[in-house]
């Protein structure tokens, strides 16, 4: 039994996340451990831990059992969110974390759900329920009678005969039928489809495939690139047989299967058809590089102070606040000591092995200064040019984008995470998109969870290029 602290109160979210995947591994290099007998569970903020490792990487377990822990925003915290009401950018950012949006990735993975009859944290899986049915599948919900947040004795003893049964089983790595959805590259693969590229990050993306004979047969929606991947030993076809896929009414022959029964297929779509071929070159958004802001915080990083004179003084002092607010945020939500360098002392290793974190302008900062002209977003002593339109001097961008050092990397401007001072750890979903344009000069948009003013912010395309801003007074 694998007990992960997740680094903090925040439902194994960010970095708590990876933790939990990594502690996995861990575990599984020094014990001889099933991988087709793993089981996921947690019981009121380990629930809602569960029920986000439960969706978005169902193909991982053998059974889940989330208990009494919120899957969703919107309702979970409808009280909360009068007090701290969310714009548009915000609400669209919960297709992060929300275990709802993602329901239909049970479709292969036993799911026993666990509520207090007396508990109010009962709607976390009702929610879930109603989620699923939409998908038409049936979540099996035990209920402890006459409980409130915690285990009632009879049901738990339930639950685990349920666990040991579905273990005793195994899991299946290679299902016959696959139904994915999801709303980001950051959660890209279940079983033996991955998906390496979307029409448009936050709007679903959807892929139902299946096993047919010799063949697949696959239907998409929102997808413009996947991969059909069977690791060794795996795939259903003998060596040496070119299995057939229809995808979306149109035949597709595929690469034949590896003397070591492995295939690994990449399909692009092309005016509307799909084909076997590569990515095109050129940047764009691919799974682990993709955004939001807090994605960088995902993988290894460090932060970079800057040493040179700011583009101004009130800049520069502003800069210097960020960075400090940034490394006191990490070690207060995520128990950890940053990473800290001063600019000049940045190798080719840290560029090499981390995603940067650049505080100051390309004045200020010379990392920052090698690498301004092939950014988005211009930035000069004149102020803050975001394509055809100008803020002034006392305005500073903030966003993430690929390092153009190196391009397996992000590179951020200005920020650490971007959800602060969070009563509740249902709050703590990302409250900035891939880039915005900040006034210095004001505290913050009214909302104590974000501390900078937002003047425009949006998403970068799939291209990792402008289109269109948002403000932060959109509708909620």
């Amino acid at each position: 039994m694998l007990q992960p602290y997740g680094r903090y109160t925040n439902a194994s979210r960010i970095a708590g996340e990876v933790d939990g995947l990594e502690a996995i591994e861990a575990v599984a290099r020094a014990y001889p451990i099933d991988r087709n007998r793993v089981v996921m569970a947690g019981f009121s903020m380990g629930g809602a831990s569960a029920w986000s490792y439960t969706v978005h990487y169902a193909d991982r377990w053998v059974a889940a059992a989330p208990g009494a822990g919120f899957s969703e925003t919107r309702d979970f915290l409808r009280n909360e969110l009068v007090r701290q009401p969310q714009n548009a950018v915000q609400q669209t950012l919960w297709h992060l974390y929300d275990a709802t949006d993602y329901a239909v990735n049970a479709f292969n993975l036993p799911v026993v759900a666990y509520s207090g009859a007396n508990d109010g944290q009962k709607q976390a899986a009702d929610a879930m329920a109603a989620a699923m049915a939409a998908e038409g599948l049936t979540l099996e919900h035990v209920i402890g009678p006459n409980t409130g947040h915690s285990y009632e004795a009879g049901a738990r003893q339930q639950i685990q005969d349920r666990l040991d049964e579905f273990a005793s089983r195994g899991r299946n790595p290679v299902p016959g039928e696959i139904r994915f959805t999801t709303w980001t590259l950051r959660y890209s693969r279940m079983f033996w489809i991955a998906i390496e590229g979307i029409e448009q990050h936050w709007q679903r993306a959807r892929v139902q495939a299946a096993i047919e004979g010799d063949g697949l047969r696959a239907t998409t929606a929102g997808v413009t690139a996947m991969r059909v991947v069977f690791d060794k030993d795996l795939a259903p076809f003998p060596a040496g047989a070119r299995p057939g896929l229809v995808i979306d009414g149109a035949g597709v022959e595929l690469p034949p299967v590896t003397r070591d029964r492995s295939l690994d297929a990449l399909l692009i779509k092309v005016n509307g058809s799909w084909k076997v071929g590569s990515l095109p070159g050129g940047l764009r958004k691919v799974p682990g590089l993709q955004g939001p802001i807090d994605d960088a915080f995902m993988d290894s990083f460090v932060f970079v102070r800057p040493g040179g004179k700011a583009l101004s003084d009130a800049l520069g002092k502003w800069a210097q606040e960020q960075a400090d607010y940034a490394i006191s945020e990490w070690t207060h939500f995520f128990r950890g000591e940053p990473r800290v360098k001063k600019d000049a002392d940045v190798t080719d290793a840290d560029i090499a092995a981390n995603n940067l974190v650049l505080f100051g302008d390309p004045s200020s900062n010379a990392v920052y200064k090698r690498i301004a002209a092939r950014l988005p977003i211009e930035w000069r002593a004149d102020g803050v040019h975001l394509g055809q339109e100008k803020f002034s001097p006392d305005h500073a961008p903030v966003f993430v984008f690929p390092n153009p050092l190196n391009p397996r990397r992000y590179v951020v401007i200005n920020s650490g995470f971007t959800f602060h001072d969070q009563a509740n750890n249902a709050m703590q979903t990302p409250k900035l998109p891939d880039w915005a344009i900040v006034d210095t000069t004001k505290p913050g948009n009214n909302y104590r969870y974000l501390p900078l003013f937002v003047s425009a912010q949006g998403f970068f395309d799939e291209s990792w290029k402008l289109h269109g801003a948002a403000r932060p007074t959109d509708s909620k």
